[in-house]
């Protein structure tokens, strides 16, 4: 019975570290509303490390005005929405009837250089909200 019991403990310690390997290269991150233009905006940005060095993102937001275009820029690690240079365009969309949308982009920047992602209205430039991804 105990010569089992050695492999099953190294086993379950090998799976334990696999997944908190895999969990470091995922970052969740939540919109804040920057008033007085988001007041009402919300939702979470999904990072994902890919293997090749890009990054796989998906955002979901919520409390956008219906029907109307927004855009979404990458910062770098050293940069906020509010103060500094986009590193890169994400994407551009445009809200659904309900005020909602959901987006999915890889780009070649590694999850390590991207310090947050914005949300603004097309229309303006205004900045809305500011996802700060935040590096383990």
């Amino acid at each position: 019975m105990r010569r089992f019991l050695a492999p099953s403990i190294a086993l379950a310690a090998c799976l334990a570290a696999s997944v908190a390997l895999a969990a470091s290269d995922k970052i969740i991150a939540n919109f804040d509303s920057i008033s007085p233009f988001g007041t009402g905006v919300s939702g979470q940005v999904v990072l994902n490390a890919m293997p090749s060095g890009e990054t796989q993102i998906h955002a979901a937001l919520r409390g956008l005005v219906p029907n109307t275009e927004y855009v979404s820029f990458i910062y770098q690690s050293s940069a906020s929405c509010a103060a500094g240079t986009p590193t890169a365009q994400l994407v551009t969309f445009t809200a659904n009837s309900a005020g909602n949308a959901n987006f999915t982009k890889k780009v070649d920047v590694n999850l390590s250089q991207i310090g947050s992602v914005s949300l603004q209205r097309t229309s303006d430039n205004a900045l809305l909200a500011c996802a700060a991804v935040v590096q383990p």
